[in-house]
């Protein structure tokens, strides 16, 4: 992963029931820097924290795509996903260093 790498990389796939009815994806993603603060030294000022969330022990932080609200750990940014109104997800296995989770996804379809 890139320093600065805004795409992050994506860690694991999850699924839950958009109104109860529809099937839709969410995406955990990790990044190796604060992405709201990173984002507002680009000059995007998307939101105002300060100071940086420090890393996790791993040296990453994890977001659900789509979010920017940091998380230390995979456990973390899972718990918070489940917790949300749309939740309960139900989250596929973690994908492994390098993987191609859209050729994954292209073999199950």
């Amino acid at each position: 992963m890139a320093l600065n790498d805004h795409e992050g990389e994506l860690i694991v796939v999850g699924w839950f029931l958009y109104d109860r009815i529809v099937a839709t994806r969410v995406e955990i993603i990790a990044r190796n820097y604060d992405a709201c603060c990173q984002l507002d030294e680009a000059g995007e000022l998307v939101e105002t924290r300060k100071p940086p969330t420090p890393l996790g022990l791993d040296g990453k932080l994890y977001y659900l795509r789509g979010n920017l609200q940091a998380h230390p750990t995979l456990e973390a940014v899972q718990a918070w996903a489940d917790r949300q109104p749309w939740g309960p997800v139900d989250w596929d296995p973690p994908l492994e260093t390098g993987q191609d989770a859209e050729a994954l996804f292209a073999q199950v379809a």
